[in-house]
């Protein structure tokens, strides 16, 4: 009696055991990403108001939110709640003290003293999509606001597409322009603000 090899089909497997398609679309100010049809979150790059690029809202697998609205939106649930630290947007990666120059609380509205950093987008990179994860890549000057660059940033950003879960893998590579000092202070690398109701 022959045996033959057995065939999986993938097409075939039930809803829970299919992967989700990531889809990333990509504008000249933001990268739009959603998961199995549904959003996920948005990756703000450049803007009026963007001081240093961050994902917001994100989203759980079920659709829920689990970043605070504040102050990118108004929403009931916050209205009672602190309007505080208005800088730390969704999820965010910076550095508070890079040649002196403050990258963490960098809010347009901030004055100087002290330094307040810009996070400049250079390029957006390639969109990487398929079943399963799917990828992002942009590139970003750190200046301080005079312009002047101190650093450059190449970032990756990987979205796996779970029935239950959601995960990001960020790659990042710091590429110094001149001498740069890190500063050793409080508040560096990355950085999330949850929903009220999660904290």
């Amino acid at each position: 009696m022959k045996r033959g090899l057995p065939i999986i089909c993938s097409a075939c497997l039930p809803g829970p055991l299919r992967r989700a398609q990531v889809k990333i679309t990509p504008s000249s100010d933001k990268i739009e990403i959603e998961i199995g049809g549904k959003p996920y979150s948005t990756f703000y790059m450049t803007g009026e108001e963007v001081t240093k690029p961050y994902l917001w809202p994100v989203r759980a697998a079920t659709g829920t939110y689990v970043t605070r609205a504040f102050p990118m939106d108004k929403v009931a649930e916050e209205e009672k709640g602190p309007k505080d630290h208005p800088h730390q947007r969704g999820i965010w990666f910076a550095h508070d003290s890079v040649n002196g120059i403050d990258f963490w609380n960098n809010e347009a509205t901030y004055t100087e003293p002290p330094k307040r950093g810009k996070m400049l987008l250079k390029k957006v990179g390639q969109v990487k999509e398929r079943q399963g994860p799917g990828s992002l890549a942009a590139t970003f000057d750190w200046t301080d606001r005079q312009g002047n660059v101190q650093l450059t940033e190449n970032r990756v950003m990987t979205f796996y597409a779970d029935p239950k879960l959601r995960i990001i893998d960020v790659d990042v590579t710091l590429t110094s322009v001149q001498t740069v000092v890190w500063g050793d202070t409080k508040d560096g690398a990355f950085g999330i603000r949850l929903r009220p109701i999660l904290g």
